[in-house]
């Protein structure tokens, strides 16, 4: 968000500064709305990839298909929510936390939901992180290109969090 000025802002999109200066105030607080109308937007589409299908972990799988695909598709989006959100700005790092903790809401009352089994917070944080990180480090790279052929890996990395029959 360092490289990010309202100057740079209001050129890329569009918005005259006096405009975004009266809702926002600045760009920080711009990028915080936009980064949390995106959670939202993506919770929502793994709630819907739940509901399309039929275990927990297709589900999960559905989900982050969609996103990744989002993502390639949108590079801006990509880099706001797995790049800017680390970046060390503070505010963005408490709604990144925020959103976090709302997605493992949604993972845990989907597995609730579907399996007599359900994973520890902690295991289920450590899908969700284990599928960011291999994201974001991408991201960060600028190999956003790569996203939508990263799903098997997540299924892979997400499957050594699954109980195994002894």
């Amino acid at each position: 968000m360092s490289e990010m000025t309202t100057a740079r802002l209001c050129a890329y999109s569009g918005v005259p500064r006096a405009v975004l200066t009266m809702h926002y105030g600045s760009v920080g607080e711009c990028l915080g709305e936009a980064y949390d109308e995106l959670a939202d937007e993506i919770r929502e589409s793994f709630a819907e990839s739940f509901a399309d299908s039929s275990s927990w972990a297709d589900g999960l799988m559905l989900g982050l298909e969609r996103m990744l695909a989002r993502m390639a598709d949108n590079p801006a989006e990509a880099r706001l929510c797995f790049v800017e959100t680390i970046s060390g700005d503070r505010e963005l790092m408490r709604r990144r936390e925020t959103a976090r903790r709302r997605m493992i809401d949604l993972l845990s009352a989907e597995r609730r939901r579907r399996d007599a089994w359900e994973p520890t917070r902690i295991q289920q944080e450590m899908i969700l992180g284990v599928c960011f990180q291999q994201i974001s480090a991408r991201a960060v790279e600028g190999r956003i290109d790569e996203l939508r052929g990263l799903v098997p890996e997540l299924a892979q990395l997400t499957s050594l969090f699954e109980p195994v029959a002894a």
